[in-house]
């Protein structure tokens, strides 16, 4: 893992602002609005970015401008405390949600599963999004529900067809992926209910994680934990799953790629607080609760 100080980048508001999300840099215990930052620090002037899309799709160039601009700013003194602001969903409504199912030995045996030939992919819509803090729904009609701890792969750049040789090109970072289930029911349907994707805490640069295959994912379930293994513990290397969901469909920038879940050995009811954690990435807290009864 890197020594140099990592910059999480992240969708933020104060808890009681009605303004849109900033994007802003974490570091350390603040965050750092980027626009204001980059406003005020960059050598080069211009126009700054004003959504996590535009960061991204910014690359490398805009990166370097970002981390320096930022801790300026914070040598400066500017930005706000981590626990002053409310974190939201990094990145507003991607174009896709790519995930694998059944990766993990865990997961295959506590499912009763064969494994399978080659990677299981499906798609999660936008609708299933929710920031830290944010509740999961337990739709009415339904009584059994899983999680998983998940290492997502932000999209840096428009691809099809990436080769295993060239995959990390693809990506421009990684955040963390609660992928919640409905079981008994059949796959894609069991996977697309409102909440059924937390995502967050924040985006971590792929520069500060080079060796994502290294990482641990973890999951506490009312403080108990009941998840925990190294994500090279996987059927299939990381590589192997970007080319796979780039041999389907044309990935683009801001686009997700989760990457499959240990699986999950108890089930989740209301009342349940849910954290998946990746350090360096942090920790991605969701309390549970059930739908009201009738709605559908």
């Amino acid at each position: 893992m890197t020594t140099e100080t990592i910059v999480r980048l992240v969708r933020y508001a104060h808890p009681d602002a009605t303004t849109e999300a900033r994007v802003g840099a974490w570091i350390e215990d603040v965050v750092v609005d980027v626009n204001a930052a980059l406003g005020r620090h960059r050598p080069s002037g211009g126009a700054a970015p004003m959504t996590m899309t535009e960061v991204i799709e910014g690359g490398d160039a805009l990166l370097d401008e970002i981390v320096a601009a930022a801790a300026a700013a914070r040598a400066a003194g500017e930005g706000v405390q981590r626990d002053k602001v409310r974190l939201l969903v990094p990145i507003d409504r991607p174009g896709k949600i790519l995930c694998f199912g059944r990766v993990y030995m865990g997961h295959i045996e506590v499912g009763g599963y064969e494994v399978p030939p080659r990677p299981n992919i499906f798609l999660k819509g936008a609708n299933t999004l929710v920031g830290p803090d944010e509740a999961v729904i337990l739709p009415y009609g339904w009584d059994r529900f899983t999680y998983g701890t998940e290492l997502c792969i932000v999209v840096g750049r428009r691809t099809r067809r990436a080769t295993e040789e060239n995959a990390f090109e693809v990506v421009y970072g990684y955040t963390i992926l609660n992928d919640v289930t409905a079981r008994g029911e059949m796959q894609p349907k069991n996977k697309l209910f409102d909440t059924f994707a937390p995502l967050g805490p924040c985006i971590v640069p792929k520069r500060f994680i080079p060796e994502p295959s290294a990482l641990s994912l973890v999951m506490h379930v009312n403080g108990e934990l009941t998840q925990e293994g190294r994500v090279d513990s996987a059927l299939w290397s990381l590589r192997r799953l970007i080319k796979d969901a780039t041999e389907y469909i044309t990935v683009e920038t801001g686009d997700l790629i989760s990457t499959g879940d240990l699986g999950a050995p108890d089930l989740v009811t209301a009342g349940d607080v849910l954290e998946a954690s990746i350090a360096p990435i942090g920790v991605l807290r969701n309390p549970v609760i059930a739908e009201e009864e009738g709605v559908r």
